[in-house]
C-alpha cells in the first residue's frame, strides 16, 4: 500500500474494517449464548434452589431489601443485589445498561435485560442529568468521575426493574421471604444488634432519640424483626434512596418559623420563653405548630398552614379553621 494515500495516517478502509469487526464479534456472541440457552435449558427447581440458597447469606440478606416512604406509607422491595442474584441463579439471563448518547448536560442511557431461553425482552430509556442536588442548589457534574457515578447510580435501579419484570414473581418473593428468615437467624444476641445499630445510625445523623420516636417505644425493648426493618432502612439511606427525614422526625423548627422568631414576631418570642397565660388565638398558632413539627400532614396543608404562621394570621376564626383541617388531615393519614 503506497503510505502517501493514507488519510490521517491511516487508511480509510481500516478504520471500516475495524468497525465490521466488532459489530460481527458482537452478533457471533449473542448467537453463541443463544444456541447454548437452547442446548441447556434451565431447570426451574434447581434455578430456585440456588437462589434460595445464596439467600441463606447473611451478607446478601443484609442488602436485599430496601425500604423507603411514598405518600405516607412505606415501601419494601426487592434491592439490586437481590436482583443481580436472581439473575444468576435464573440462569440463561443478561441484562446490563448501555449509553447510547451523551451530550455535556446529560446522558441518554438504556437499561435492557434478556431472557435468551424464551426470548423475553424488556427495556426502558431515561436520561441522566448531570447534576447533583445540593444544600444551596442544583450543581453541575463537570469531573467524568462524578458523572459515571451518577449514571451507574440511576441505572442500577432500572436494571432491577429490568430484570424482575422477567423473573416470574412468586420465585422474586421466595428469595425476598428467605432474606428476610436468614436476616432475623443472624441477629443473634440483640444486645450487640442494637448497640450497632444505634452506632451506624449515629454515623448518619440519626439519634437514639429519633429512632426511639419512630419504633414507639424504646430501644432497649426492640424486637429481632424491627432490627431486620432498621438495617433495611440504613440501606436505603446508605444508597440515598431516601433521606433521613422520610423516616424519622427531625427535632427541629420549621425554617419559615425560626425566620419569624429572629425577626422579632413577639408572638414567636411568646413560644419560646413563655409566660402567663396566653390567648385563644396563641394557643391555636401553638396548636398548629405542633403539627408542623409532627410531620404527618399533606404537603398541601403544610404550605397552608406554613403560610398562615409566617404571614402574622391572628384571627381566631381562620387560625380555628386551620386547626380543624390540620385535625382532618391527621386523621385521615393515620387511617
Amino acid at each position: 500500500m503506497n503510505p502517501f494515500e493514507m488519510t490521517n495516517g491511516a487508511p480509510e478502509t481500516s478504520k471500516l474494517s475495524a468497525l465490521e469487526a466488532y459489530s460481527n464479534r458482537a452478533v457471533a456472541e449473542i448467537q453463541a449464548q443463544a444456541v447454548l440457552a437452547k442446548r441447556f435449558p434451565r431447570n426451574p427447581k434447581e434455578s430456585v434452589d440456588r437462589i434460595l440458597q445464596d439467600c441463606n447469606r447473611a451478607t446478601l440478606a443484609e442488602k436485599a431489601t430496601y425500604t423507603f416512604r411514598r405518600g405516607g406509607t412505606l415501601v419494601t422491595g426487592p434491592s439490586i443485589r437481590l436482583a443481580e442474584c436472581i439473575q444468576r441463579g435464573w440462569g440463561n439471563m443478561i441484562a446490563g445498561v448501555k449509553v447510547i448518547e451523551k451530550t455535556p448536560h446529560d446522558s441518554l442511557m438504556v437499561a435492557y435485560a434478556w431472557d435468551i431461553e424464551t426470548n423475553a425482552y424488556y427495556s426502558t430509556e431515561f436520561r441522566v442529568a448531570h447534576t447533583r442536588d445540593t444544600k444551596s442548589g442544583k450543581k453541575d457534574l463537570i469531573d467524568e468521575r462524578d458523572i459515571y457515578e451518577m449514571e451507574a447510580n440511576q441505572a442500577a435501579r432500572r436494571v432491577r426493574t429490568c430484570i424482575l419484570k422477567l423473573v416470574p414473581g412468586d420465585v422474586v418473593d421466595a428469595a425476598v421471604e428467605r432474606c428476610s428468615q436468614t436476616l432475623s437467624a443472624s441477629v443473634g444476641d440483640i444486645q450487640k444488634a442494637r448497640v450497632a445499630m444505634l452506632e451506624t445510625f449515629k454515623n448518619l445523623g440519626v439519634t437514639k432519640e429519633m429512632i426511639e420516636r419512630r419504633l414507639g417505644h424504646r430501644v432497649e425493648s426492640i424486637e429481632p424483626g424491627e432490627i431486620v426493618t432498621m438495617r433495611s432502612i440504613f440501606n436505603s439511606l446508605r444508597d440515598k434512596m431516601a433521606t433521613v427525614e422520610d423516616y424519622f422526625e427531625i427535632p427541629k423548627v420549621p425554617e419559615e418559623i425560626v425566620k419569624t422568631m429572629e425577626a422579632g414576631n413577639a408572638t414567636a418570642k411568646q413560644r419560646v420563653e413563655p409566660a402567663g397565660e396566653y390567648p385563644a388565638a396563641q394557643e391555636m398558632i401553638f396548636a398548629l405548630e405542633e403539627y408542623l413539627y409532627s410531620k404527618t400532614l399533606p404537603a398541601a396543608c403544610v404550605k397552608e398552614i406554613t403560610a398562615a404562621l409566617t404571614g402574622g394570621e391572628s384571627d381566631p376564626a381562620k387560625l380555628s379553621a386551620l386547626l380543624e383541617k390540620a385535625k382532618a388531615a391527621q386523621v385521615g393519614q393515620k387511617e
